[in-house]
């Protein structure tokens, strides 16, 4: 059995109208969600939107919510994920990637610059590696690897079973080895 949704009480008091509550669950959710965004269309402007839709829609989902199903997060990444699978279908997948600029970095220890240079440089290679595979095994290798989802989390955000994660994880994993090392990087992602 699931235990209590930690979102709950937000999401009940965002369904009565309080505006407090919509705020304390972006800051709790939204650096996450933008990161995935990111990471899906690869154009800031665009992830933002599609965030902020995200929390659009959990407002008007707010007065039905049911806990024990989904954990609101959980539902959360549903829709953006959704959201991104909808517009790179539209897109047909091909977009462009302005420069190293729009490659999001965590922040770590200060670098010298030639190490920086090289880090995004290759930040920039594998985004752009991880672009070209198939959007459900990007998303499997996002939330695994860049969101620190498990596989049953992934799962459950994909709407599909583990086995269905586990193959996509091993699918797109290849995918990015085979285009890393053709573009002359070697190791395994």
């Amino acid at each position: 059995m699931r235990s209590r949704d930690p979102d709950q009480p937000l999401v009940e008091a965002m369904a009565r109208g309080d505006e407090a509550a919509l705020s304390t669950l972006m800051a709790r959710h939204g650096d996450r969600l933008m990161a995935v965004a990111w990471r899906m269309v690869g154009d800031r402007a665009l992830a933002e939107d599609m965030v902020q839709e995200t929390f659009i829609k959990s407002m008007k989902q707010a007065p039905r919510w049911q806990s024990g199903k989904a954990l609101f997060g959980t539902w959360m990444h549903r829709v953006l994920m959704n959201q991104c699978y909808d517009h790179l279908r539209k897109a047909g997948s091909k977009r462009e990637i302005s420069g190293l600029e729009r490659v999001p970095e965590r922040v770590d220890e200060v670098l010298l610059a030639d190490e920086k240079m090289v880090k995004d440089e290759l930040a920039g290679t594998l985004l752009k590696a991880l672009e070209k595979i198939p959007v459900r095994q990007r998303q499997a290798i996002i939330l695994c690897h860049y969101e620190d989802r498990s596989n049953a989390e992934a799962a459950e955000i994909l709407s599909v079973s583990v086995e269905a994660v586990e193959s996509l994880l091993a699918r797109g994993r290849r995918s990015l080895r085979a285009r890393l090392e053709a573009a002359g990087i070697n190791g395994t992602p």
